[in-house]
């Protein structure tokens, strides 16, 4: 469940602001903390946008209960007290040079990113290419008369970094699931994100110490969450069988690793695609997780 939503604080009195400045995730508002704390008790990982208001969410102002918040709240944003079990996730610069522009080193918090030990993992808070425009006009990669068509390489803000996670956390549950073994729990998740990730980097003014976390590693990833009996290594060559023999088979592609053929039976055409794509550019990167003879994980980088 993706939450890329945020509403102003009380930094600045709950005013809403066209800077955003002051903005905070939800689930410091209780009722909201209350919602997503049910979805992740009962097991759905929850990844929320840690917001754009620009605040350290250690700041003690996070404290103080406000006067109509109940008795019992307590500040989410404190990891002595109870979580939503929400994976929070602030925005980072993407490799400079990304379109044409440079927002700083890569994976460094942008300015506008709240950040603080709250928060887990981050994704591009800049520069991500995506459906829809903004929020005045269309988007500039393509536009036309049906908003549905529109298309941006601009998409910003924590609300641009939090897919970026929830797509990494879905690719993880999906290996888990090929592999026949359980999904990962909110907490699992969070434990995997924090301490897999491509650590965050200092820029002028904005330290690694003001946390947003690591962009996600998918491939250190599941070498952390896959079991001592499951293999990996570089597929070396593979094999696209269209037409499987014996007839009655399922289409499988076989992927050379460690020594023996693997086999990944009823590839869907886009993994089929990048597997081809990897291996045509002369240099592939396909790294491969297997039980015996069976492919239970794949990774194409590039």
């Amino acid at each position: 469940m993706l939450v890329a939503l945020h509403r102003p604080g009380p930094r600045f009195a709950y005013e809403h602001r066209d800077d955003q400045a002051g903005f905070l995730p939800l689930e410091w508002w209780p009722d909201d903390f209350a919602a997503i704390r049910r979805a992740t008790a009962r097991g759905v990982l929850v990844v929320a946008a840690a917001g754009n208001g620009g605040e350290s969410l250690d700041d003690a102002l996070y404290e103080r209960r406000p006067e109509a918040f109940p008795p019992t709240w307590r500040n989410p944003f404190n990891p002595a007290n109870p979580s939503s079990g929400a994976v929070l996730v602030g925005a980072g610069a993407p490799p400079p040079g990304t379109h044409g522009r440079d927002h700083g080193p890569d994976r460094s918090r942008l300015a506008f990113s709240n950040y603080g030990a709250r928060i887990d993992a981050q994704g591009w808070g800049r520069e991500a290419t995506t459906t829809g425009g903004f929020w005045d006009r269309p988007g500039e990669l393509q536009g036309g008369a049906e908003e549905i068509a529109w298309y941006t390489d601009a998409f910003s803000g924590t609300s641009a970094a939090a897919p970026v996670v929830t797509g990494a956390l879905v690719c993880l549950q999906g290996i888990l699931k090929a592999a026949g073994l359980a999904p990962m729990t909110p907490e699992r998740a969070r434990e995997i994100l924090r301490t897999t990730g491509s650590p965050q980097q200092d820029a002028p003014g904005r330290p690694a110490s003001q946390r947003i976390g690591g962009r996600p590693d998918i491939k250190a990833a599941v070498t952390r969450l896959m079991p001592s009996t499951v293999g990996t290594g570089q597929a070396e060559r593979y094999w696209d069988e269209l037409m499987p023999y014996p007839p009655e088979l399922p289409p499988r592609l076989r992927l050379f690793v460690a020594g023996a053929w693997r086999n990944l039976n009823d590839p869907a055409p886009e993994l089929r695609r990048a597997v081809h794509a990897a291996f045509a550019q002369g240099r592939p990167d396909v790294r491969v997780w297997f039980s015996d003879d069976e492919v239970v994980g794949l990774v194409v980088a590039g």
